[in-house]
Parts: C-alpha cells; sequence; structure tokens
C-alpha cells in the first residue's frame, strides 16, 4: 500500500486550505483535544444528572414528614434506593 502525503486539509464549503506540512502532527494533537473535550463533558454531564437525582431524593425526603428516628433506622438507606429505583421506572 502506497501512502500519499498530504499538504493541505480544506474543509467542506471552505475555499482555503489549512497547510499541516509545518505541523506534522497537528491532526493527532486535533484528534487528542477532541477527545479530552468530551470526555470532560461527558463527565461534567453525568455529575450533572447524578446531582439532579440527588435533589429529587433530597426534595423527597424533606416533605415527607418522617420522624428523625426513621433516618437512624439500619434499613432506611435500603428501603429510599428501592422508593428511588421504583419511581424512576
Amino acid at each position: 500500500m502506497q501512502r500519499a502525503q498530504v499538504h493541505g486539509l480544506r474543509l467542506a464549503g471552505i475555499g482555503h486550505s489549512i497547510e499541516l506540512a509545518v505541523y506534522p502532527y497537528a491532526t493527532s494533537l486535533l484528534a487528542a483535544m477532541a477527545l479530552v473535550i468530551g470526555a470532560t463533558g461527558t463527565y461534567y454531564w453525568n455529575a450533572f444528572e447524578q446531582a439532579q437525582e440527588y435533589e429529587e431524593v433530597d426534595s423527597a425526603l424533606l416533605a415527607d414528614e418522617l420522624p428523625p428516628s426513621a433516618y437512624l433506622d439500619r434499613g432506611f438507606h435500603a428501603w429510599l434506593e428501592n422508593a428511588s429505583d421504583s419511581s424512576s421506572q
């Protein structure tokens, strides 16, 4: 297989080309930057979703009139997980 050397990058709809011969690792750098930006965005999106789930559980707990001893019960945490799983379905 014979490799062709790329001297420029032409974007669709744009008549100008970006010279990559000066920066031979520019495409690898751009790909790595895109990967880092995507991974960071995904991390923050998941953190935001998790915070919303915690907010729903906290709001439900604060709106409910449970006695303080219910929060100290060992089975309360298991019940809370089961209740939040069934409400998300």
